[in-house]
């Protein structure tokens, strides 16, 4: 089917209202292909109109040496650094401008756990506003919403 062939193109969308309403650039299924791909497998869609679509895919695997696999010895990753990090975060102001609720709501209690006080703009006009009357250590915004765009 056409349409899901599009979906696999960078930018590609099966319909372009959808990105209009939900977001998106249409390159995360073409990443996933090619990162699939790299892998020795492939990925592949079904559609079902006015339902959804399932995404399915394959890669060859086989089972390694447990012992191997978590020998800590191969890893050079500084956690003191995570903790220098959190310690700086902390007491931070953030402003996320976001137009879909549930990414608020998950984003807000994820920087909320990490010590950062958290605004919340629901478009671009309303972060501008929030921004122009408050100083934010760091602002995170969408980049295509209702109203005003995050560019």
């Amino acid at each position: 089917d056409s349409q899901l062939s599009k979906l696999f193109s960078p930018f590609g969308q099966a319909d372009s209202s959808i990105s209009n309403r939900f977001g998106g650039s249409g390159l995360g299924l073409w990443i996933s292909r090619n990162i699939i791909r790299l892998m020795g497998g492939d990925i592949r869609a079904l559609s079902y109109p006015s339902k959804g679509s399932n995404f399915m895919f394959c890669i060859p695997v086989s089972a390694g040496d447990e012992e191997e696999c978590l020998n800590e010895e191969d890893y050079s990753f500084d956690f003191g650094n995570i903790a220098r990090f959190r310690g700086s975060i902390r007491k931070k102001t953030c402003l996320y401008v976001e137009d879909i609720g549930e990414n608020q709501d998950v984003m807000k209690e994820i920087l909320q756990r990490e010590g950062i006080a958290t605004s919340i703009a629901n478009n671009g006009r309303e972060g501008l506003k929030k921004a122009t009357k408050t100083e934010y250590d760091l602002i995170i915004t969408d980049l295509r919403m209702p109203v005003m765009g995050g560019k």
